[in-house]
C-alpha cells in the first residue's frame, strides 16, 4: 500500500493508542484502520499559581487515575502487552500494573525520561515528593 510516497505494510496487529488530546495526530494514525485512538482530556488544572499546585495535585492524580482505569479496563480489549512512556509515571505505572495483572498482559516501558525530573522542575529538587520518587 502506498501512503504519501512511502510503502506501508499491514501485519494484522491492532493497536490502541491512549494519549491526551490537544494536538492533531499524524495523518497515518488517523487513517489506519488498525490503529484506534483513545484521546483523553488533559487535567484542567493548568495555569494555577504555584501555591495551589500542591492543593490540586491530589485532584489531578485522582482524575488521571480514574480516566486510565476506565480506558484500560473498560474501553479497550485486553492487549497482549502495554507499551508506556515514562514520564508520566504517576499514576500510569500503578494503573498499568493493575491492568497487566488482571488482564494477563505484559508491559514494555519506554524510559523516555524520569518522572521525578519533571516533578522536580515543578516543586524543586529538595521537595519531599521529588526525593521520594528519585
Amino acid at each position: 500500500m502506498m501512503s504519501e510516497g512511502r510503502t506501508t505494510m499491514r501485519v494484522g496487529l491492532e493497536v490502541d493508542v491512549i494519549a491526551y488530546s490537544g494536538s492533531e495526530p499524524h495523518p497515518d494514525l488517523l487513517h489506519n484502520p488498525q490503529i484506534h485512538l483513545h484521546l483523553m482530556h488533559p487535567p484542567g488544572f493548568q495555569g494555577l499559581p504555584r501555591i495551589l499546585y500542591l492543593v490540586v495535585l491530589p485532584l489531578k492524580l485522582l482524575q488521571q487515575l480514574s480516566t486510565l482505569v476506565w480506558v484500560l479496563f473498560f474501553r479497550i480489549s485486553a492487549p497482549d502487552f502495554f507499551i508506556i512512556q515514562n514520564p508520566p509515571s504517576i499514576p500510569t505505572f500503578t494503573v498499568v500494573g493493575w491492568a497487566c495483572w488482571l488482564r494477563k498482559s505484559a508491559v514494555i516501558i519506554d524510559w523516555h525520561n524520569f518522572g521525578y525530573t519533571l516533578l522536580g522542575m515543578s516543586l524543586g529538587t529538595r521537595h519531599p515528593l521529588v526525593k521520594m520518587h528519585s
